[in-house]
């Protein structure tokens, strides 16, 4: 017997998606209600939406610090500046998102599509791979190609940002939903330029 989007079969209670399911799917505070539930709910929204916001910042701090403070140091000393440390800080910057792979595996698990084949395994690999793109940074003999791959895991690992945000995954930014991507869409922007202004515009310079 269904009872108010409930199915009662031998003496057990189960739920029943109804109507109003569809409904909470389009209201907003049924997403706010979730998001809190994913934050924990014992602090604050806003809290939780500092505590979110810090890992973009950190992404830009790790990738700029390198070549800010050559450029200072340089200042100091009079002298111009090197441009490697640009390539540095994109070393260190893809090292950073490889650690979620293998830290945070099952939140990246949930950034893909139920229907991706050996999503635990893939997550692994890509790791390997952001790896492999770091230290390819360190290097003026890799440096390039580094440049290359970096450029083509920005653009073809993005779907998955989008994927996640319209999800909600607890997983960073993410759980805030779509309006996470006017904050993740410049972020990979401005990462995939300085792929480009400092490794392939002129490589020769990295040096």
């Amino acid at each position: 017997m269904r009872i108010h989007g409930e199915l009662l079969v031998l003496g057990q209670q189960r739920r029943f998606p109804s109507h109003g399911d569809a409904l909470d799917a389009l209201n907003p505070a049924f997403h706010r209600n979730r998001l809190e539930r994913a934050c924990g709910g014992g602090h604050s929204l806003v809290t939780k939406g500092i505590a979110i916001m810090f890992t973009p910042i950190l992404m830009l701090v790790i990738l700029t610090a390198p070549h800010l403070a050559n450029h200072a140091l340089a200042a100091l000393q009079k002298q111009p500046a090197a441009h490697a440390p640009a390539a540095w800080g994109l070393g260190l910057l893809f090292l950073f998102t490889a650690s979620g792979h293998f830290f945070q595996t099952q939140q990246m698990v949930e950034m893909l599509p139920s229907w991706v084949p050996a999503r635990e395994a893939l997550v692994y690999a890509t790791g390997l791979l952001e790896i492999v793109i770091g230290a390819g940074f360190f290097s003026t003999r890799t440096r390039a190609a580094a440049g290359w791959a970096a450029a083509a895991v920005l653009v073809g690992f993005f779907p998955a940002n989008v994927y996640a945000a319209i999800q909600h995954v607890p997983m960073g930014g993410h759980a805030w939903g779509p309006a996470y991507l006017l904050i993740r869409t410049p972020l990979q922007l401005f990462i995939l330029g300085w792929v480009y202004y400092f490794v392939l515009r002129a490589p020769s310079r990295m040096r």
